[in-house]
């Protein structure tokens, strides 16, 4: 008789548990469907377009007597242009990849800086100009990102590598004739700067960018007579600038996740 009456509690007991386990299961929300949001992996071509401020220090490392070209000057003295602002802009194309909470990727600009930085050589009878003047320009970077914002719409990213000025030298003089010289070679550098990209649709997104570039020395020859010397008179260029630039985006190839 005990054994009936324990084995009937326990069967009530169960069926208890059942039932408001049932009704808690029917009580609980439907769970709201996963929703899919665009990342930053894909590809994309765009524009850009800013302002930049050169400084370019010059030398006249004087010729083989050890004379400067300039009359009253001193063999290698050097002398630098002001920085002034001057626009350019171009194009970009890139693959971006990412990978939990970072994106990475590469990047290639390529494009025209209106620059004409010139300066008088001092000690110059015949006010000598030497600069450098506009050309095309190409980057070559990666570039590593940390996204954040609803739906991770925002990209804080940095970026550096490799950079190409295809400038030519500027020399003038009021003294007759300007005396022949050679073609600057390209400029080679390197370039490194930060952003912020937002992106305003899966399709389309824009950009605000600081870049410094930093490019090596590059040499050209006047040849002829300067005051009472002659022969072969090098000038030594060293090139930076310094750019803002705002850009827009077009992507395709986005990868989606899942949000819950």
């Amino acid at each position: 008789m005990n054994r009936l009456l324990l084995a009937s509690a326990a069967l009530l007991s169960f069926v208890a548990i059942a039932s408001a386990s049932a009704a808690n299961a029917q009580a609980a929300p439907p769970q709201e469907p996963s929703k899919a949001v665009p990342t930053w992996t894909g590809y994309y071509v765009g524009v850009h377009a800013g302002g930049s401020w050169s400084h370019l220090d010059i030398v006249d490392i004087g010729n083989g007597n050890g004379a400067s070209y300039a009359f009253s000057g001193t063999a290698g003295q050097d002398f630098s242009t002001a920085a002034t602002p001057v626009p350019f802009g171009g194009f970009q194309a890139g693959y971006d990849f990412q990978s939990d909470s970072l994106v990475y990727g590469v990047e290639a600009d390529l494009g025209w800086l209106d620059l004409h930085e010139t300066a008088v050589d001092p000690g110059s009878s015949s006010s000598t100009l030497v600069g450098v003047n506009r050309g095309a320009y190409e980057n070559f970077t990666g570039r590593v990102g940390k996204p954040f914002g609803h739906d991770s719409q925002y990209l804080l990213f940095a970026r550096a590598g490799l950079a190409l000025y295809d400038g030519k030298e500027a020399f003038t003089t009021n003294a007759g004739t300007t005396p022949p010289h050679s073609d600057v070679d390209v400029f080679p550098g390197i370039v490194a700067g930060a952003g912020l990209e937002y992106r305003m649709h899966s399709r389309w997104s824009g950009k605000i960018e600081y870049q410094h570039t930093a490019y090596a020395y590059r040499t050209f020859d006047v040849t002829g007579a300067a005051g009472t010397s002659a022969g072969t008179f090098p000038f030594r260029l060293k090139l930076s600038t310094d750019a803002l630039s705002a850009g827009l985006n077009y992507r395709w190839g986005t990868g989606k996740a899942k949000k819950h």
